[in-house]
């Protein structure tokens, strides 16, 4: 082959990097700037380099400080890998800085398979297909839109490690192996068959079958360090903390001789167990590759099916996507790989061989227009999109640029309890909290209750909510409220005279309330979005509308309806209740006759109610008791009257 020809392809293949690098760099940040990253995992590994970098504390956070005491990483995960990263992060302690390094970390993976194709399979055009299909791959973008993870690493540490092998750079490759090994406590276990996969391809070769054993040897070694490194920093990490494999057992070895003793159970939960989810995730690595890899059985259950196994195993589904599927994407395209050397040498004409990789590049370009995070199908679907990449696309508003203004008169390392979402614009500091109670009245509390995980808990470390455990500090601590405007709250403890207090304001309409089925979309001019939801009620009574489902501060309120109707046949009344859905029941209620209401005239309907604590999902709903033409809805709108930043105020 040319040189020439093979150094475009390498260079369109540096191109195809560059390219992914920067434009996943700029969203993934733009996300970061919108507050759709968080604490878990983005402001965990912040503050944990943070601390290490600046202080010497290696690897200390507090975030989880309730089920992990000892606050290490390594009371959770064994990742000394983080050590490498310390050096980069003391030069720039930034979120942008974890961010950027991901989405190159990732995109670096296609260079090296690349290399590994092109040495494999001595084609050009193959080998460029193959970088390109691992681009585009969905769960790459799973693992980079959502934070940042030390997962992002695996691939390309993996692909180099088995890479340096065939070259027969034992060292090299053992380097890499010991890398990815530091990532995460688990890998020695995803590794382990790899050794063995090493053994039996390298049957009569001696250097290889002592390399297998070694890397046998590490895997057992390390996993053994790993588990009791874990356990003597957090004896509790196994009570503490959702054991998704708890059905087998209680530890890693009574996990697998639970497994091994039943196997037909084992068998039954892989096949019934969330079976379409299953379904949906070995399509989604398969389909772009058109089942190439299982031309290469050996690879595929020895390098590919370890991981693929333990989540089917396991009860958490989103271990079939968000970051998780970087445990074996550098496997998959190893095996693909071969899988395509198998075809290579069944196709002498190389007929097959080029269909197969014209093929996946179609299916890779067609998978990632339709289920990338650039996806107009998605994009049109936001519910969907947020369900396969977290923190959905995003969106910069007004609210979000006053929040990042707010945040700023924080002072450097002052200590704070915040949300999942603001934590990693705060992590940079000795003391955060979010979903765990502090030891000691933390000096900022700040909260967004435009954000869902204002009251949202942590179901992992069977934690409170956020709001939950600010109310417990403002009721028993002197805590002044320096910031109130537009859901956000910023508190101080200690006296302080307010900086800025401003009503709270939540409108709801046509885009985020619910209807009953005799609901429509309409324009109308005369609303204030020019849009508005009709109800033709043909049962009497019925409810119309309910939603939003809202987290609101403890305070006074006045709920606004603003509300039409057309074609009064009798008297009756619409009623109004204000409703806590998250089981304090029915708030208020108000009706009003239909001698109040003016023949196609906007009336606003007006409800007081009283919240004693953080309400985590307050709804509004309309029903009506009349026989009416038409009832036209043109928002709902939640006010502040008076805030209790306090329970004295209550």
């Amino acid at each position: 082959m040319p040189w020439k020809n093979i150094y475009l392809s390498s260079l369109f293949v540096c191109i195809a990097i560059l390219i992914y690098g920067t434009t996943f760099s700029y969203f993934t940040i733009l996300k970061h700037y919108c507050f759709q990253s968080n604490g878990w995992d983005l402001g965990i590994y912040m503050q944990a380099l943070y601390t290490t970098a600046f202080y010497g504390r290696p690897l200390e956070y507090t975030l989880e400080h309730e089920s992990n005491p000892a606050n290490s990483i390594f009371g959770i995960h064994f990742s000394p890998f983080l050590f490498f990263l310390a050096p980069l992060y003391r030069l720039f302690p930034f979120a942008e800085t974890l961010l950027i390094l991901q989405s190159f970390i990732i995109a670096l993976g296609s260079l090296v398979a690349y290399r590994l194709s092109f040495f494999k399979l001595e084609s050009r055009t193959a080998s460029v297909v193959i970088s390109l299909a691992y681009l585009l791959s969905i769960q790459l973008h799973q693992t980079n839109w959502f934070d940042f993870h030390l997962e992002a690493f695996i691939p390309v540490l993996v692909l180099l490690t088995y890479y340096y092998y065939v070259k027969k750079k034992f060292l090299l490759s053992y380097t890499f192996f010991l890398l990815a090994l530091s990532t995460f406590e688990i890998m020695p276990v995803l590794l382990s068959p790899f050794g063995i996969y090493i053994i039996i391809r390298g049957l009569g070769k001696k250097k290889d079958i002592v390399y297998g054993f070694l890397i046998i040897a590490t895997c057992a070694a390390w996993f053994i360090v790993a588990t009791n490194t874990i356990y003597v920093f957090n004896p509790m990490r196994l009570s503490s903390y959702q054991n998704p494999w708890k059905k087998w057992g209680d530890s890693p070895v009574n996990i697998v001789l639970g497994i091994l003793t039943d196997p037909i159970e084992a068998i039954r939960h892989i096949f019934t167990y969330h079976l379409e989810a299953k379904g949906f995730y070995i399509l989604s690595l398969l389909l772009p590759l058109m089942f190439v890899p299982l031309y290469a059985p050996l690879e595929f259950i020895l390098l590919t099916l370890p991981w693929m196994l333990m989540a089917f195993l396991s009860e958490v589904t989103v271990y079939y996507m968000l970051q998780y599927g970087s445990f074996l994407i550098g496997q998959l395209y190893i095996t693909t790989i071969h899988g395509f050397s198998k075809i290579k040498k069944a196709d002498p004409g190389l007929t097959l061989f080029k269909n197969y990789a014209r093929n996946i590049f179609i299916a890779s370009v067609l998978i990632f227009s339709m289920a990338g995070p650039f996806s107009l199908i998605l994009l049109s679907n936001p519910d969907i999109y947020s369900a396969i990449y977290v923190g959905g696309f995003p969106v910069l508003n007004e609210h979000k640029e006053l929040l990042r203004s707010i945040l700023e008169m924080i002072p450097e390392n002052a200590s704070v309890l915040t949300q999942n979402d603001i934590v990693p614009h705060l992590a940079n500091r000795l003391q955060i909290f979010s979903f765990t109670m502090p030891s000691v009245p933390p000096d900022y509390i700040v909260l967004d209750f435009r954000s869902k995980w204002v009251i949202q808990s942590m179901t992992v470390i069977r934690s409170k909510s956020t709001a939950d455990i600010a109310w417990k500090f403002l009721k028993n601590y002197k805590y002044s409220p320096l910031v109130s405007a537009d859901g956000i709250l910023l508190f101080k403890l200690g006296k302080e005279n307010p900086i800025i207090d401003l009503p709270h304001v939540f409108r709801f309409d046509y885009k985020n309330l619910y209807m009953d089925e005799c609901g429509s979309i309409i324009f109308d001019a005369t609303s204030e979005s020019e849009k508005v939801v009709i109800f033709k009620p043909s049962n009497i009574p019925s409810i119309l509308w309910y939603g939003p489902y809202v987290p609101l501060f403890p305070g006074n309120y006045e709920a606004v309806i603003r509300v039409k109707i057309k074609g009064v046949e009798n008297k009756g009344f619409l009623l109004v209740e204000i409703v806590d859905s998250s089981g304090e029941g029915i708030i208020a209620r108000k009706d009003v006759q239909s001698y109040e209401l003016h023949e196609s005239e906007w009336y606003e309907i007006k409800v007081d109610f009283s919240l004693s604590k953080p309400a985590k999902s307050v709804e509004v709903r309309g029903w009506v008791y009349l026989n009416t033409e038409e009832i036209i809805l043109d928002y709902v709108e939640l006010r502040s009257k008076h805030l209790f930043y306090s329970s004295y105020d209550g």
